[in-house]
């Protein structure tokens, strides 16, 4: 399918599953990220593989440390995601959005899916 830059913007940000989403060719940066679900203490960390385009880390409410990987694809994120299930993560410890996702403990990610939207699990 087909759809125009602003439409594939539209639904990718309501968490629509299409493969449209992939023409959305900027990837967030982990700092962005972090300044919209409202951490604190970010901290930028190194980049270990090709999959990541950004990667950084802060608190959220003081209590729960989340992990922001941002990628160039949402095909790469896909990989990653089976990567880090396959190396024994809870798929229940990880929300995934467009060109982004997040590790945490269950409340974290539970709160950065209400702020940011994406799907747990996945």
């Amino acid at each position: 399918m087909r759809l125009g830059p602003v439409l594939a913007t539209v639904a990718c940000a309501a968490g629509v599953t299409v493969s449209a989403c992939s023409l959305i060719s900027t990837p967030p940066t982990a700092r962005s990220l972090a300044n919209k679900i409202g951490c604190t203490d970010f901290s930028p960390e190194q980049q270990a593989g090709s999959y990541f385009h950004d990667i950084g880390g802060c608190y959220l409410n003081s209590s729960s440390y989340l992990t922001i990987f941002t990628f160039t694809s949402n095909d790469v994120r896909n990989q990653w995601l089976e990567i880090a299930r396959q190396g024994g993560v809870s798929p229940a410890l990880i929300v995934s959005g467009n060109l982004w996702a997040v590790r945490s403990d269950p409340a974290g990610v539970s709160a950065v899916q209400k702020i940011l939207g994406g799907q747990i699990g996945d």
